[in-house]
């Protein structure tokens, strides 16, 4: 992998590891599935179903993989069309209801004052979603396990020339927090190298 790569490298290099590793342990079929690219009126009209913009460096992923099945072995990264994505979708849109009704418990109604005042607290230090202070009603889901796990983009709306931190989630609301979306699939890059003893 060249010492700049682009997205395209990531995500061969990312799937390479994540094959290697997965017949490390005999785990079946373990390369992640890649997808056609989408299109950029592809995404353009996917972003306005949704209302909300994906960041530059998820772009460019959908312009390589229209999403991915089984990153991480168990989770799907959204693309803008397919079953993969609907489904995902779908998961998302389930698991964000709960922990929004969750929230509401502990702090009462969502309104966009409430949810403003308590994100104004944010604290990244912190280990699970609530005691950091993000409200999980109005982020840009990307990643799902159907189990309970999540990956977005941090903030209310992804501006179109900015990189959001991403946060992994888990279904116990534990966070890990990465700079962006391509520190996150460089992270996994560097980690997976390190347990194959392979040099990137």
């Amino acid at each position: 992998m060249s010492s700049n790569p682009n997205m395209a490298e990531l995500v061969e290099t990312l799937c390479d590891l994540f094959e290697k590793d997965g017949a490390r342990t005999n785990s079946p079929d373990p390369r992640p599935k890649v997808f056609p690219p989408a299109s950029k009126a592809e995404i353009r009209a996917f972003e306005k179903r949704m209302g909300r913009q994906f960041p530059p460096s998820y772009v460019e992923f959908l312009t390589v993989t229209n999403g991915m099945l089984k990153y991480q072995r168990v989770f799907t990264l959204i693309g803008v069309k397919g079953e993969h994505t609907e489904t995902a979708i779908a998961d998302i849109e389930k698991r964000t209801q709960l922990y929004v009704a969750a929230w509401e418990k502990n702090h009462g109604k969502a309104t966009d004052d409430a949810v403003a005042k308590f994100e104004k607290q944010l604290d990244l230090s912190k280990e699970k979603e609530d005691a950091a202070h993000i409200f999980p009603g109005n982020k840009l889901v990307v990643g799902t396990d159907s189990l309970g796990s999540l990956f977005y983009f941090l903030g209310p709306d992804s501006k179109q020339d900015s990189e959001p931190k991403i946060i992994w989630r888990d279904n116990l609301a534990r966070l890990v927090v990465y700079d962006n979306f391509r520190e996150m699939l460089n992270r996994n890059i560097k980690v997976l190298s390190k347990r194959l003893g392979i040099q990137i």
